[in-house]
């Protein structure tokens, strides 16, 4: 026999998931409030983050963890040293690089200047390499690997061991050419390109947040001490904005 709840016991049960509409109902006030002309960006987030808490893990990875106050500032020196290559808001810098520190510090540096990283996935060889570079008509390509092919007649390559040492460089934010908005482009993300050549995604910051609240607060109540572990390449949208968006956002570690 089965009895219906009592009043008291519904208030209960009610009041129990108050916990969990508060980061929902945070998260669909930003998003009603932010519009693509708004300023800021995946790198006004990065700062955010750093000077709330600069001590917790940004990133962990089998070669180490780094914390979001180191992670920040090597960012920052980076983005001053694109800046002297002559780096502007608005350019297409094709990266193509494995998992790690070196690719998510490379991706914030260059949103910190307000340029557009493409990722490559390590897939992208031959015909859809080329496809890909194209497509993307970068700037500036970045790699990490000695097997890549790339069209160096083309663009401009730095590959391991092209960049000189960046720790003279000032660890504050750079100052941009012009201002970044919600609606500009933050990434270039590709498609497998399973049933034909890889298609070029653009995820404007805009996006970006909106992923990011959505799975990181809404549906997850992610905070420091919480860690967000993503097994896929961070030439994903699942790892570079589900996973990496959620936890940066919300003081999270995110593990790959």
């Amino acid at each position: 026999m089965t009895t219906s709840p009592t009043v008291f016991q519904f208030a209960q049960g009610a009041l129990g998931l108050l916990p969990r509409w508060r980061p929902l109902a945070r998260a669909l006030r930003d998003l009603a409030l932010a519009r693509p002309g708004d300023r800021g960006g995946v790198a006004d987030f990065l700062e955010a983050t750093a000077a709330r808490h600069p001590h917790t893990d940004a990133l962990r990875t089998p070669e180490g963890s780094i914390t979001y106050g180191d992670f920040n500032r090597e960012a920052n020196r980076l983005a001053h040293a694109l800046r002297k290559r002559g780096i502007v808001h608005g350019d297409r810098v094709a990266i193509s690089m494995a998992n790690g520190i070196p690719l998510l510090r490379t991706v914030a540096a260059l949103v910190k200047v307000g340029a557009v990283p493409a990722l490559l996935g390590e897939g992208l060889r031959a015909e859809g390499l080329r496809h890909a570079l194209a497509t993307i008509g970068p700037r500036l390509v970045m790699h990490d690997r000695s097997d890549q092919d790339f069209p160096r007649s083309e663009w401009e390559v730095f590959g391991p061991g092209s960049w000189e040492q960046v720790e003279g460089e000032p660890a504050t934010y750079p100052r941009r050419t012009e201002a970044v908005r919600l609606g500009d482009a933050a990434f270039l993300v590709f498609t497998s390109g399973t049933t034909g050549l890889p298609k070029a995604s653009i995820m404007s910051h805009l996006r970006w947040l909106k992923a990011a609240r959505v799975f990181g607060g809404a549906c997850l109540n992610l905070g420091p001490g919480d860690v967000v572990y993503a097994p896929l390449p961070l030439s994903h949208n699942q790892a570079l904005t589900v996973g990496w968006g959620g936890a940066l956002v919300h003081g999270a570690t995110f593990a790959t």
